[in-house]
């Protein structure tokens, strides 16, 4: 019975680590930036952001109203 019960803690701990494995796989970070601004360096200051990071921006752009 003790042996049963390895086997079963083993392929139970084996599926949560692959879909853990498999959800940070799918799952893309990113963050929202509502903004009014329209300058070239905040492109390149997301783009370096993204590059280091991996957290991709989206940007919403709007007018300052």
């Amino acid at each position: 019975m003790k042996l049963h019960r390895t086997a079963i803690r083993k392929v139970v701990l084996g599926l949560v680590a692959a879909t853990l494995s498999c959800t940070a796989w799918t799952q893309e970070l990113a963050i929202n930036v509502y903004s009014a601004r329209h300058y070239p360096s905040d492109t390149l200051l997301y783009g370096e952001f993204t590059k280091r990071t991996g957290i991709k921006i989206n940007r919403v752009d709007a007018d300052d109203a």
